[in-house]
């Protein structure tokens, strides 16, 4: 039991309430007009530095005015799909979005490379419009390595995983097939060739990694209009 002098010293919660309550309302509009507006000018600078800054690459340019191939893309979406028809096929190749590295290596003189330097994972679906049935190829792109940041071949096939109906195309528990690497060397010749006839080139190639990088620059800078928009 507490003493009667201790007992005047403790005043009963219902009296300090009243007395934090009225601080806590004088302080907190205070730190929250400073806090919003730190924060309008941090994302004024960001959005500024983003926009003046972006181009879009030369290779999507040039890409985008073949009309080879239907570039397909939704905002705040971060899947891309690239479709055509040749013949009696209808191909398309699907990927996404990748963050861009910060620290680009530099060439001789300090130039930096125009190329992206991480890679891509991108899928290659051939589907034969009379049959139904198709094949998906599950790829990666890889860095160039010629003196002028090109070569005949730049990605890999992993997977290459068939399907004889829309079930079987969409079921995850499917066969994903042989590695590419694993087959004969014969039929993997082949099977570039066969690709390449459908438009598998090194221009896709290019138009995939740069569009990778652009659309996640893009998609930052709504991403920033959007928290600007936010807090006014």
């Amino acid at each position: 039991m507490l003493s009667r002098h201790c007992a005047s010293l403790v005043r009963p919660a219902s009296l300090l309430r009243p007395a934090l309550v009225a601080r806590a309302r004088q302080a907190t509009p205070a730190r929250t007009f400073c806090a919003v507006a730190k924060l309008r000018t941090e994302l004024a600078g960001e959005l500024q530095h983003e926009q003046g800054g972006y181009e879009q690459p030369d290779a999507i340019k040039k890409f985008m005015s073949s009309p080879d191939w239907k570039f397909e893309e939704k905002p705040n979406n971060v899947n891309m799909t690239l479709k055509r028809e040749t013949g009696n096929f209808i191909v398309s190749v699907d990927f996404q979005l990748v963050s861009p590295v910060s620290d680009m290596p530099e060439e001789e003189g300090g130039e930096e490379d125009d190329y992206p330097p991480e890679t891509t994972d991108f899928s290659i679906t051939v589907e034969n419009k009379t049959q139904g049935g198709g094949l998906i190829l599950y790829c990666s792109t890889t860095p160039p390595t010629g003196e002028d940041g090109a070569e005949p071949h730049r990605f890999v096939i992993g997977n290459m995983r068939t399907f004889s109906s829309p079930e079987e195309k969409e079921d995850p528990a499917a066969y994903n097939g042989p590695e590419f690497e694993d087959l004969d060397e014969k039929l993997q010749e082949t099977l570039d060739e066969w690709l390449s006839s459908l438009g598998v080139d090194p221009s896709l190639i290019d138009f995939i990694d740069a569009m990778a990088v652009d659309k996640e620059q893009r998609e930052y800078i709504t991403w920033l209009q959007n928290l600007s928009k936010l807090v006014g």
